[in-house]
């Protein structure tokens, strides 16, 4: 079962409605990914990006999964 789904069917068994648990976990999911934005935005001004070849444009997407995803295929 994705994990949504699992969420979902606790909120509604928790008592929500399925619209209105649906719309407490988008926004989680909306907040998540601002952090994420918000973190890769920041990254050349603080120490988590010092180790990223900045000039290898063929490596930051890798290096900005491997952020996201620390524990994803490489």
């Amino acid at each position: 079962m994705p994990a949504r789904d699992a969420i979902l069917a606790y909120l509604v068994q928790a008592g929500l409605s399925t619209p209105r648990a649906n719309d407490h976990i988008d926004k989680l999911l909306q907040e998540h990914a601002h952090q994420l934005g918000e973190r890769l935005r920041n990254l050349s001004s603080n120490d988590e990006g010092a180790d990223w070849n900045w000039w290898d444009a063929a490596e930051i997407p890798g290096s900005c999964a491997d952020l996201i995803d620390p524990g994803g295929a490489p």
